[in-house]
């Protein structure tokens, strides 16, 4: 019996596994960003782990193959945008251009937007989310002294 039970779990999986991959899929064609963040926020009934890290834990090959290129992108470069260097070469090698001169780097690379909360931090992400941040910009006393001053109010 023991052999049957491991087939049906086998089987039972592979079927949630291509549940899960058509959801994703679907998501992307939405948008990406919010496909990305899909799988990469952490989740209260996964024990606070991401989708990504369920499906590395339980070998989901065929899922990661097709769903989360994106995502191991975003773990790799943690808070720089893995698509917006500039010149169309990968920001891999911008930052090893500007490995020794680091003042350089926000001229070339883009940066992506701090989480909005812990819960949709990428675990490589590292940028503290700024008082304020996301829906109460006012708050932030360094954002409205910027503010005032691109708008040229005393």
């Amino acid at each position: 019996a023991r052999p049957e039970v491991a087939q049906d779990m086998e089987e039972t999986a592979a079927e949630f596994e291509e549940m899960a991959r058509e959801v994703v899929l679907q998501a992307r064609e939405e948008s990406m960003a919010d496909a990305v963040e899909l799988l990469e926020t952490r989740h209260e009934l996964l024990g606070g782990h991401t989708l990504f890290d369920l499906a590395v834990t339980c070998r989901a090959d065929t899922f990661l193959v097709n769903c989360c290129k994106e995502v191991n992108d975003h773990r790799f470069y943690g808070d720089i945008e893995p698509d917006g260097a500039c010149l169309r070469l990968p920001a891999w090698v911008w930052v090893v251009l500007c490995s020794p001169l680091p003042f350089l780097a926000p001229l070339v690379l883009d940066f992506r937007l701090p989480p909005e909360s812990e819960y949709s931090r990428s675990p490589s992400q590292r940028r503290a989310i700024p008082q304020g941040y996301p829906n109460r910009l006012t708050q932030n006393e360094k954002l409205v002294s910027v503010r005032k001053e691109s708008m040229n109010i005393p």
